[in-house]
């Protein structure tokens, strides 16, 4: 099998609950949304059989003394998922954890030995349709989720909470972090507590929010 690999590199986790974390990411091409404010270029890639990504990936690993791997795009989802869990399985028997980065439209048909996926539906400002509530909500009936929204307004924040309160039981029983990210040329950052407590209210206090921006571009690293 072949995989179709926009770049392998060494960086630190920029967004979400692992922020700051060292990591090898594994970024592969192909996309089923347009985001308007995508930075990735998925027209250039490579074709790369299982061994020659471990092989490289664990190269890395080494170099850097790395063992956690993310698994981005693109959209990782869309492709074969027999063959993403088998990457995945190869990858975990050298050594790695893992995070797949999703946009959540797609849930898997296999078992994946993910330790966690980082979900991000897309908003309206996006440029995509948004995410049907009963999906989201299926995801946020396991344990190994983070959602995280990209804000650049307040209507952002509305629509992000609209999806949180519909899934408000999931997230908080399964003790899922919600993290708000500013959209990076929006300069929100500093508005996003108050957009969250405004639209949440008290159910703000019975999750675990956090409000994280993206950090890899803030210093200036992929």
């Amino acid at each position: 099998m072949k995989y179709k690999v926009v770049d392998i590199f060494h960086s630190i986790q920029g967004e979400g609950i692992d922020v700051g974390r060292e990591v090898v990411f594994l970024r592969l091409a192909r996309c089923n949304l347009a985001c308007v404010w995508c930075d990735t270029r998925f027209d250039t890639y490579t074709e790369m059989s299982l061994y020659e990504i471990v092989e490289k990936m664990v190269a890395l690993a080494r170099e850097y003394q790395v063992n956690h791997a993310v698994i981005t795009g693109g959209e990782p989802m869309f492709r074969s998922h027999v063959d993403l869990a088998e990457l995945i399985k190869s990858l975990k028997e050298a050594g790695f954890t893992i995070t797949i980065e999703t946009n959540g439209t797609i849930h898997p048909f296999v078992p994946m030995d993910v330790d966690l996926f980082s979900v991000s539906p897309k908003l309206k400002s996006s440029g995509n349709p948004p995410i049907t509530p009963d999906v989201l909500r299926r995801w946020c009936t396991r344990g190994d989720i983070q959602l995280k929204f990209v804000i650049a307004d307040l209507e952002d924040m509305k629509e992000a909470c609209t999806m949180i309160k519909f899934c408000a039981d999931e997230i908080i029983d399964y003790e899922i972090p919600v993290i708000f990210q500013p959209e990076f040329s929006s300069n929100s950052y500093t508005n996003l507590m108050g957009w969250a407590t405004e639209c949440l209210g008290d159910l703000k206090l019975d999750m675990n929010v956090f409000f994280i921006p993206q950090v890899h571009k803030l210093v200036g690293v992929e």
